[in-house]
């Protein structure tokens, strides 16, 4: 509907009109700035009413607040309008005319009294009426202002801090917070002092070291915590209590990006990477990966990832993702079974990690132990080797003297069935216990080198008879980017694969950690509308140091 707009303005003793055409489905009428009538009144609404058409020739006013709109003087939640019909919105008052020529609806704007004019009239009457009934307006307004001073600060530091007793359920001092507390602060409902132990100054660490104690440093770094404000930095300086939020978690970017942002200068000997922005100035992921070493067990390094050049680790298992991921399945025990990656990676509760892999959980159901096909329900313990072997060696021991050993490859004494307690001859003991001896190191070579042990573990050679394998140590690392945070939970929208190419890695040493720029894809710096914006701490944490406390400030290395 196309409708004219002329507001009347008072230019001296003139009377000028002024037209505006717009053509709108819907008119909106209100205070706000995007309303097609803007009408700047502090008494209306920002979205006050809006008129649309009926059919050709009719229009309906319809208010958008509880309040409704007024029509000729009555109040109208929704009002069938026409030609004469007068609107009053404030300060302002809408005539409905006849439409011009091509029009559909005239609407007359008139501000039937400025606001100063307004403002004028309401000083005026104040004046006037205090006196007729014996005030004055300085009198009450001191009076007022004393009843303040004496409910808010006399009062509540009387019952604070002079009197011997505290009154009980008598907290007048409550109405100093400046907000509600965090939820983690919840429990100091009426102990104020607990926090600030100096009246009328802001919480020292003091305070809030005594309670988190053994809160970790920002950096091991001796020259970052001797900065003034990182080492002994104020508590409430990032934490801010009674701020209405639930936590009190700091998440001002700025902060970081002030060192963060070429700190070469001032931390040279840290050996810092730059990091400015995300989305351009953010290094690569320097993820700990486990390196193992024969004489030493297990050390870390931080490899930086590069494009094209996967990262390995070492973590003693020999584990084929692409095997395991197989949409035709595996043959198990148990028939044909379809894996996929929640089989195996349980998270734990919250969903910022998972629990740890154990081999009775996940594996046992298609890894079974068994290691003689005449008696398959006898099992391996899984753990150390030495128990593997000496389960193995009394298993044949056992048979090899008891007899009844359904082999026609054993020795004739073995297969016999023996009347319990019947003694063995000299000769025939040296058959039974030589047959279990060879049955066992036969086994013993299978399990460990080809067929269990060997098909998931790295499996050395030690040349001791009595235990003539082990198995290397086993680290499965929990989280490689120490540095940061990631929870998958908030991640639980995307498929696996969306970061982890488990399908297509046919090797264990291969780490599948996705890199920066998959994570660019998604995320961006604070400000971007087309990605999520990501502040640092949704990342980082500042208390990452491992071997500093807060507080505690060391002297920089000469």
């Amino acid at each position: 509907m196309k409708i004219v707009l002329r507001r009347m303005e008072f230019m001296g003793e003139l009377n000028v009109a002024a037209d505006e055409v717009i053509d709108v489905e819907r008119l909106f009428i209100g205070r706000g700035t995007d309303q097609h009538l803007e009408l700047p009144d502090m008494r209306l609404s920002l979205e006050h009413s809006e008129i649309r058409e009926l059919r050709a020739g009719e229009f309906l006013l319809e208010s958008r607040t509880l309040t409704g709109a007024w029509v000729n003087g009555v109040p109208a939640p929704s009002h069938r309008i026409q030609v004469g019909d007068v609107i009053d919105c404030g300060r302002f008052r809408i005539a409905v005319g006849p439409p011009p020529p091509g029009a559909d609806l005239l609407l007359e704007v008139v501000e039937r009294e400025s606001v100063s004019d307004e403002k004028a009239k309401r000083r005026k009457h104040f004046r006037i009426n205090l006196p007729e009934g014996g005030l004055r307006m300085r009198s009450p307004a001191w009076i007022l202002a004393g009843l303040l001073l004496l409910a808010t600060l006399l009062l509540p530091v009387a019952f604070r801090y002079l009197l011997p007793v505290t009154l009980p359920g008598l907290a007048l001092d409550r109405i100093w917070e400046s907000g509600p507390r965090s939820s983690a602060h919840s429990r100091f409902l009426t102990d104020c002092a607990a926090c600030h132990q100096q009246p009328f100054r802001q919480v020292e660490n003091g305070a809030c070291l005594g309670c988190h104690t053994g809160v970790a440093g920002h950096s091991d770094q001796p020259e970052i915590n001797a900065i003034a404000g990182m080492g002994d930095a104020r508590c409430g300086a990032c934490h801010f209590e009674h701020s209405g939020r639930p936590a009190l978690r700091a998440s001002a970017p700025g902060t970081c990006v002030d060192c963060h942002d070429g700190p070469e200068p001032r931390f040279a000997s840290a050996q810092m990477p730059s990091a400015g922005t995300f989305h351009g100035e953010h290094p690569p992921f320097s993820p700990e990966v486990p390196r193992y070493m024969p004489e030493d067990g297990f050390r870390f390094e931080e490899p930086i990832q590069q494009a094209g050049i996967p990262i390995l680790e070492d973590s003693n298992l020999t584990f084929p993702h692409d095997a395991h991921l197989d949409p035709k399945g595996l043959r198990t025990p148990d028939g044909t079974r379809v894996l996929a990656c929640a089989d195996c990676h349980s998270p734990k509760g919250g969903g910022a990690g998972f629990l740890p892999i154990r081999m009775t959980e996940h594996c046992a159901g298609c890894h079974r132990l068994d290691f003689d096909s005449t008696d398959p329900d006898r099992l391996l313990p899984h753990g150390q080797a030495a128990d593997v072997a000496r389960v193995i060696r009394d298993h044949y021991a056992r048979q090899a003297l008891a007899g009844d050993r359904q082999d026609p490859a054993a020795p004739e004494i073995v297969r016999m069935r023996r009347v319990p307690g019947e003694a063995l001859k000299p000769e025939q003991r040296r058959a039974a216990l030589d047959w279990a001896d060879a049955q066992a190191a036969r086994a013993i070579a299978d399990v460990f080198d080809r067929r269990i042990c060997g098909s998931c573990h790295v499996v050395e050679r030690t040349g001791d008879p009595a235990l003539p394998y082990r198995i290397a140590p086993v680290f499965l690392s929990s989280t490689y980017l120490t540095g940061a945070r990631f929870n998958h939970a908030a991640h639980r929208t995307e498929a696996c694969s969306s970061c982890h190419k488990a399908a297509t890695s046919s090797e264990s040493r291969t780490l599948m950690l996705p890199d920066i720029q998959s994570c660019r894809s998604c995320h961006a710096d604070p400000g971007q509308s087309s990605k999520v914006p990501s502040e640092c701490s949704d990342c980082h944490t500042f208390h990452s140091a491992r071997n500093t406390r807060m507080g505690v400030v060391r002297e920089t290395r000469p």
